[in-house]
This record gives structure tokens, C-alpha cells and sequence, in this order.
């Protein structure tokens, strides 16, 4: 193989790498902003689920304005509660395996493995109101908090390795900097979401 075939090829692969990095910054950024910015609608799903209502004549129908509800709940707040926290019990888990998940499969496919949690989690959340699953959201929040250990462990730790001599700094900003473009996403795709739902 020639030099100039050979230096192709790595620049192909660095750029794919680095495409599979922002991809895991976004999808962490966007896993983190996306529940906590919908909180209130998410309660009041809860709400119509635990008296068997319908979500739209229930929840959409108050367009944002949710005083007629007591959200405030033991019920709605403890279920409420497991949702947000387990993504983040799901990332404790992971950040422990995240280094055998590194050696066992490498930074590469450990980081794929993490995006595939990802989407998987926001599939199963995003599609909670439709399906009327307290347990989907649950499943998929902790599939997102799973991806999102493996992402912080494994992804940082890739770029250090692939980073050309002296160009550590500008390889670790990557990470970070798709992570906040996926939060502001999270937050947009959220906001809208749930305003074009509501009206």
C-alpha cells in the first residue's frame, strides 16, 4: 500500500471517529436536557395514566396551564422521581464497566454499543405517551442513563488516544462541546414539542 493510500485511510478513519464522538457528546447533552425540560407534562401524563384518563382530553387541553391538577402528589412525585433518577443510577453502573466494556470490545464499538443504547431509550421514552407505558419510559430512561455512563467513560478517554501529538486540547473539547449542543437541542426539540402538542 502507498504512503498517500495509506495516510488517506487514516484520515477517513479519524474523521469517522470523530463523527462517532460528537454523536456521543450530542446524545448525552440531549439525554440529559430532554426530561428535565418536561417535567410538568411528564407529571401530568402520570397523572392521566394513574386515574385512566386520556392523555390529550386530560393533559393537552390545559395548554400548559396544569393548576386544576395537584401534581404535587405523592404518587406522581415518587414515579416521577424514578424516571429522572434512573438514568442517572443506569450511568453509575456503567461509568464502573465503562473501562471493561473499552478493553473488552474497544473505544470504537464501546462507543457504537453506547449510541445504540441511546437511541433505543429515546425511542422507548418518546413513545411512552403513545403506548400509555409507565414501564416503557422507565426501561427507556434507564437505557439512556446506561448509554450515557458508557459515553462518559469511554468517549473522552478515545479522543485522548486518537488526538495527534499536540492536538490533545482541541480533541478534548469535542466531547463537551457536542455535549451542550445536544442539551440546547434537548431543550428546543422539548419546549416545541410539547407546545405544538399542547396546541
Amino acid at each position: 500500500m502507498s504512503l498517500n493510500a495509506d495516510s488517506q485511510k487514516r484520515t477517513y478513519k479519524m474523521i469517522a471517529s470523530l463523527l462517532v464522538a460528537i454523536a456521543c457528546g450530542f446524545c448525552y447533552g440531549y439525554d440529559l436536557s430532554s426530561l428535565n425540560t418536561t417535567h410538568k407534562e411528564v407529571k401530568c401524563w402520570i397523572h392521566s395514566l394513574n386515574n385512566n384518563l386520556d392523555y390529550q382530553q386530560t393533559c393537552q387541553v390545559l395548554n400548559g396551564n396544569y393548576s386544576s391538577i395537584d401534581l404535587s402528589n405523592s404518587e406522581i412525585i415518587s414515579k416521577y422521581s424514578l424516571i429522572s433518577s434512573i438514568a442517572f443510577g443506569g450511568a453509575i453502573a456503567t461509568a464502573f464497566l465503562g473501562g471493561l466494556l473499552m478493553d473488552g470490545l474497544g473505544r470504537l464499538r464501546g462507543q457504537l454499543v453506547a449510541l445504540i443504547l441511546s437511541l433505543m431509550g429515546t425511542i422507548l421514552s418518546g413513545t411512552a405517551i403513545y403506548s400509555n407505558s409507565y414501564i416503557s419510559i422507565v426501561i427507556g430512561r434507564l437505557l439512556s442513563g446506561l448509554a450515557i455512563g458508557f459515553f462518559t467513560t469511554i468517549t473522552p478517554v478515545y479522543l485522548q488516544e486518537i488526538a495527534p501529538k499536540g492536538q490533545d486540547g482541541p480533541f478534548s473539547m469535542i466531547f463537551f462541546t457536542a455535549f451542550n449542543f445536544g442539551v440546547i437541542q434537548g431543550v428546543h426539540v422539548c419546549l416545541y414539542g410539547c407546545e405544538k402538542i399542547e396546541s
